[in-house]
Formats: structure tokens, sequence, C-alpha cells
């Protein structure tokens, strides 16, 4: 480790080291400084190295602590043609024959390669990358679900690298595709499922621009909903949870509350306060004691599906789910005879689908032709759907909002100060939050606005 430091550090099979090691390399790694300490010995000493690995991934996975720190990352294949295959077996042939001949053989290359890395390091002070590129940067790792901040600092950084060695002072979005592919494969949360589906650069241009691939997403009308996000609970509706039940004079007695002019004298109450406070002995009712029944009856619901369509979405398929899901809702809907709505946010802002109605038609249709791709305006989406709701005066209003929560637009600076904004909105307005996200790949973001706003929360594999 000490030899190590302002060097490169190699670790073969890198994969198999011990526990204990990869330690003493992840605190070198974040501290510069290795210290070692035995009985009658504690010692220190510098230790800032690149660190460089190779490894067998079917000989098993590194721990994802360790994995972040390495920069970059090149899958090794062998060669596939039978041309460069016979190419391999002649070259060694040569090497054994005379290693020195064919050394110099390719010594005219390797020096050609030294020039121009030597001219990409000169250069490489004066390339600039503009705050569009950077904000693509983000774009497309947040869009992976990469939560760790080394992955966006390595793309930039990586970015610079390659207009440099290719002689150019400002990053082009080539720089980023490239870079990207080198970045960010091994810092991706993979699901068993997805093991065989790396990242590629037709995927990687995809977010860049928000053009949607050729595959097209298909709701799936086979699928039964696994969780009933829309049931009805008298104890949701008096939290402000969702509920289509109203509270007025006609219904079920749910409970009793205080009030100085009762609708309907809940007598029962009124009299075990009245016990309750009186201390001498006698049960004297006094009009501080009266309370008042708290009634709960069915009203009429409107559904308004606020559903992410931008390219984040594409990724894994989750907008066939989110489809899905959203058809389910709908045809759920119409067998109750509610009103439902459909709203679908991409680019800067919410496109209403369909106002509030019951021509289910007329939805899915929208719902089946659902462009997707660009970025993803949650908050102001959310603020248009609330708009919405609060035109609705008849009927008990439900917002359900089908997102992977990876919002990159806003309606203000941030999303603590949209979040503020919001909440003045949402009093008499129920919500629910589905995540097209896992559990384990969920970047947080719905979970906190779910809490904010008093609103459950559900990943979409437990719906759907």
């Amino acid at each position: 480790m000490a030899r190590a430091n302002r060097n490169i550090l190699y670790i073969d099979e890198v994969n198999l080291l011990d526990d204990h090691l990869v330690n003493v390399l992840l605190d070198s790694a974040a501290m510069g400084v290795n210290l070692v300490e035995r009985e009658g010995i504690s010692i220190h000493h510098p230790s800032r190295f690149i660190l460089v690995g190779t490894m067998n991934p079917e000989e098993g996975d590194l721990r994802p602590q360790i994995l972040d720190r390495f920069g970059l990352s090149v899958e090794v294949k062998a060669l596939e043609s039978k041309e460069e295959r016979l190419k391999v077996m002649q070259y060694r042939r040569e090497f054994d024959h005379d290693p020195w001949e064919f050394e110099q053989k390719f010594k005219t290359q390797q020096e050609n390669l030294q020039d121009k890395i030597i001219q990409a390091q000169k250069l490489l002070p004066q390339v600039m990358i503009s705050q569009d590129m950077l904000e693509k940067i983000v774009e497309i790792i947040t869009s992976l679900g990469i939560k760790t901040h080394r992955a966006d600092i390595v793309m930039e950084k990586t970015s610079k690298a390659l207009a440099a060695l290719d002689c150019r002072t400002e990053v082009a979005e080539e720089d980023l595709k490239e870079a990207a592919l080198m970045a960010l494969p091994h810092r991706m949360k993979q699901l068993p499922f997805q093991k065989d589906e790396p990242l590629t650069q037709e995927a990687i241009e995809n977010m860049i621009h928000g053009e949607p691939p050729e595959e097209t997403f298909e709701i799936d009308r086979q699928r039964q909903l696994k969780k009933n996000i829309t049931r009805t609970e008298v104890k949701g509706a008096l939290q402000g949870k969702n509920s289509s039940k109203v509270t007025g004079s006609r219904g079920m007695y749910l409970k009793a509350r205080d009030s100085k002019k009762p609708a309907s004298l809940a007598v029962d109450a009124t009299v075990r306060k009245a016990a309750r406070e009186n201390n001498n002995g006698k049960l004297v009712v006094l009009p501080e004691h009266v309370m008042e029944k708290v009634r709960v009856s069915k009203g009429e619901s409107l559904y308004i599906i606020l559903l992410d369509s931008s390219s984040s979405m594409r990724m894994d398929k989750k907008i066939g789910f989110a489809k899905s899901l959203s058809w389910l809702l709908l045809k759920e809907s119409y067998e109750k005879k509610n009103k439902i709505a459909l709203l679908a946010f991409r680019g800067d802002d919410a496109e209403i689908l369909s106002s509030p109605t019951r021509d289910v038609n007329k939805i899915e249709e929208s719902l089946e032709n659902l462009p997707t791709g660009g970025k993803t305006p949650l908050t102001p989406a959310i603020y248009q759907a609330l708009k919405m709701a609060k035109l609705e005066k008849r009927a008990t209003p439900t917002l359900v909002v089908i997102s992977d929560g990876r919002g990159n637009v806003f309606l203000e600076d941030n999303l603590e100060t949209d979040i503020k904004l919001i909440s003045e909105m949402i009093d008499g307005v129920n919500m629910v939050f589905v995540n097209a996200e896992t559990r384990n790949r969920s970047i947080g973001v719905l979970e906190d606005i779910s809490i904010s706003f008093t609103a459950p929360h559900f990943y979409l594999d437990e719906v759907v």
C-alpha cells in the first residue's frame, strides 16, 4: 500500500479478496492514508492510488462499496470470428519465436498512442462542458436508478477526457454516450431477471433525446389487481387518505365531536363526557358537554389517474406495467359507475388526455396511444392534477399518481419548495402514490412525498 502511493494499485481476481483486505482498501481510498495496527505497532502512511482490478464475474460479485470505487469498467469478451481468432494464434506464435521483434512490430503504433495521450493531457484543462450536457448526465444517471454521486462526477471527467483525446475543447453528446458505457454498467442495480440486459448505446441515445424506441408497450388485459388501492376505508377517510366516503347529515354514526350547534345530538357521548367532568357525584349536562354525531356515507367518486410517460419509464418496461394498472383502474371505475380522468406527464408539463368522464372508450384509446419520452415534470403534473380536482364540486376526488419518482422539472427551484406549494392544495383531495420501481431500486422520492401528504404508497409489483 505504501509503494502504491501516487501510483497504480493493480489487483487480479479482485472479487476473491478477503473481506478484511477489502476494508483496508476502502479506508485507504476514502482517506488517502493507510493505518497499520498490530500488537506493539501503530503506524500510518500516505496511500493515494489509482485502483485497477480484473475479475471473472462468474466467480462472484464485488461488494457495492468497493465496486463504486472503480471509476470505469470495461468488459473483455473472447473474439468470435474465425479470422480474429486465427490472428490471435498467429500473434502468439510470433511472440514465442522472437519477443523483441514482435514488440518492434507494434512500436510505431504504441508511440503514436503515447503522443496522443500526452497531447490530450495538455489539452484537458481547456476542455469545457456546457450546462445542458451536465443536465443530460444527471438525467441519464437518475433514469438508471443510480444513487451514488460518484457516477455523475466520473461521467463528467470521462467525457472531458474523451473530448481531449479527440483534440476538442468542448464536450459533445458522443462523449457522454461513450462515457456512460464505461462509467455506469457496474453501478446499475440489476434485478435477477435483468442480468442479460446490458446497457446499450441505443438506450443511452433514447435517454439523451427522449426519442421513443420502436418497441410498443401494450396493455396487459390479462392482469389482475393484487391489491385494491382505491378500497374505501373509514379510518382513511377521517385522516384525509384515499376514500370515497363523505361526512354529512346522513349515513352511519361513526363517532362524536364537540359542537356548540349540533345537527344531530350524540346522546351517549354527551352523557359520558358530562359524567367524566362532574366531580360532585351529580350528573349535570352543561353546554360544553354537548357532542355531535359524525356520520359517514358513500359519495360519488372521481379518480384522476396521473401517469408518468417520461423516458425513465421506458426502462425495464415500467410504462407497460403502468398502463396496465391504469387500465385496471379504468375497468374498476366503469364497473362502479365512477367518473375518471387521465393525465400523462412528460417533457415540461402534464397533458390532459381525458377530462372527467364515464366514457371509458375515449380514455382507453388515449391510454393505448400514449406517447413516451422526455423529462419528468413530476411536481408540475401533480399541481395541474390538483387544480382539476379542485374544480370538482359534487364528487370526492382521488388522485392516483403512477411514476418512478425521477422528477427533474420543477415548479420552483427544487422538490422541497414544490412540496410546500402543493401541500396548500391537497385539502379535500385523496391521494395515492404507486411507485413504478421495486422497493430495492426506488430512489425514495415518492416515499417522501407520500409521507409529506399523508397519503398511501404502493410499489407497482405489489399492485399488478
